[in-house]
């Protein structure tokens, strides 16, 4: 043989040593597993729902057989997932198919919400996740610091969701602690956060409360998220970062987004209602619990002449007609117990919430 043709053997073996490990992971992905119902995947809705409960199974890879998913599509997979236990880090896809069906390999990442909420309530060793320790620490001092023994659902709700927004900033963090602006990380460690940081604390801490709640990814203008809270057996939309005065403003906490329904929250925001459940009722939301919501003026009308009869020297409603920051409450002044009267809106329709003050001769 020609030195020629042994120097090329050699360079090819040379090749093949280097590449091997990329090999390997793409024979094991040509492996022959039998398609099984379970294991064939025939949509992008149950590819992400099988991805979503392997994330929270802690699975760190995954194979499946797809019919009818394309390469486009499984470029796009993060893009519905609400990343709370992690994302699809990164997946492979056998070049050919069997029986029609290509297999693919998805590996995963899992995040520091993961260990931190199985570390807290499963002993999960986290000794290897240093940031995901600081996460489960914080997130215990808060649970401790305003869950009371006796707390109905409602009520560790509502301090969950005040700590959160007196805790927080909406604000991007800078430098290394960049990327935990989007996690539960730049919230409850940093206070500074998006949207995603303060409906991933909401999780976090509604989770470790016992309260069920799960993050709804949508639009309200841009992208955002935000929680759906279950309550005796009922589900309502709240959100935390709309609930957070901009300006912030220390001490201060808004209910306009506390625990509504479907009807409500579509007006300013939009989701795949297909994805999520339905959030139909009134009776929890926070103003409705103190029957202090108003669909319509002669219903704004009534309570506030009630507050007069009865005095009170603060009234505070959410309305929900469209047309409430038109209303006009000079009807107060005919009365002869009151001296005067000052109110503000916040929020906007069909959220808005009116606060009057009146002062009594």
């Amino acid at each position: 043989m020609k030195k020629g043709g042994i120097l090329l053997i050699v360079l090819c073996f040379i090749v093949g040593m280097i590449s091997y490990p990329v090999w390997k992971e793409k024979l094991h992905l040509l492996k022959r597993e039998p398609i099984t119902e379970e294991n064939t995947v025939s949509s992008m809705n149950e590819l992400e729902n099988r991805v979503i409960k392997s994330l929270e199974q802690g699975k760190t890879e995954e194979s499946f057989y797809l019919k009818g998913i394309n390469t486009e599509q499984l470029e796009k997979i993060n893009a519905n997932l609400d990343g709370y236990y992690g994302y699809v880090k990164s997946y492979y896809i056998a070049k050919w198919p069997q029986k029609g069906l290509y297999q693919t390999k998805l590996n995963y990442e899992l995040s520091d919400n993961y260990y931190a909420y199985y570390h807290l309530t499963k002993g999960l060793d986290i000794s290897e996740h240093e940031e995901a320790q600081k996460l489960a620490q914080k997130a215990q001092q808060v649970i401790d610091e305003v869950i009371k023994e006796g707390m109905n659902d409602f009520e560790k709700e509502q301090v969950i969701h005040d700590y959160i927004i007196k805790q927080g900033q909406y604000a991007f963090l800078t430098g290394e602690k960049e990327e935990d602006s989007y996690d539960a990380k730049g919230i409850l460690l940093e206070g500074k956060g998006v949207c995603s940081s303060y409906s991933e604390s909401m999780q976090l801490l509604l989770s470790l409360a016992g309260v069920e709640s799960k993050i709804i990814l949508g639009k309200a203008d841009i992208d955002h998220s935000w929680n759906l809270v279950k309550l005796d057996g009922k589900w309502y939309h709240v959100d935390a970062t709309w609930d957070d005065p901009v300006p912030d403003e220390k001490g201060r906490v808004l209910y306009n987004y506390f625990n509504v329904p479907d009807e409500l929250m579509a007006k300013t925001h939009t989701w795949d209602e297909t994805h999520y459940e339905k959030a139909t009722s009134y009776e929890e939301n926070y103003y409705a619990r103190q029957g202090n919501l108003c669909k319509n003026y002669e219903e704004t009308k009534a309570r506030i002449i009630k507050g007069i009869k009865n005095r009170e020297t603060k009234i505070e409603l959410l309305l929900t007609d469209e047309k409430a920051k038109d209303y006009s409450y000079n009807f107060v002044l005919q009365y002869g117990s009151v001296k005067s009267i000052r109110w503000k809106n916040s929020g906007e329709s069909p959220c808005l919430v009116m606060e009057m003050t009146v002062s009594y001769r």
